[in-house]
């Protein structure tokens, strides 16, 4: 049996009841219960790097790219971990060293700023 509905977040949703699987709502490889664990376990090792005693720059970037990417199959980032890693980006946007070591300051400054934004934009979304 598929019964379609609509979540809170106006997606439509296929929840399936084959008597075996009630954790699936779709037949994609996410879109199940255990698969969204998975994902979750992931986010918990992405937020480590947004550590704010002691983070490595662009070991961020790269975790806060992974969490934007990953994001687009998750309806919710839980808002610690998307707080965390923009308070970084803060700081990075704040380095004028680190910023003027790159050959192109104003370029790189531009790419943080917009990875910053989709942060945000993804938080406000959640």
């Amino acid at each position: 049996m598929v019964i379609t509905t609509q979540d809170p977040f106006c997606l439509d949703i296929v929840l399936i009841d084959d008597g075996e699987n009630m954790g699936h709502y779709g037949y994609k490889p996410f879109e199940n219960d255990q698969a969204g664990t998975v994902i979750d376990e992931v986010f918990e090792m992405l937020h480590k790097h947004f550590n704010k005693r002691d983070f490595d720059y662009d070991e961020v970037r790269g975790a806060a790219s992974v969490l934007l990417k990953l994001g687009k199959i998750r309806v919710y980032i839980d808002d610690k971990i998307l707080d965390d890693a923009i308070e970084c980006y803060e700081e990075i946007l704040q380095d004028k060293d680190w910023m003027d070591d790159w050959s192109e300051p104003s370029f790189a400054k531009r790419e943080i700023r917009k990875e910053y934004n989709a942060l945000k934009k993804r938080k406000e979304d959640n």
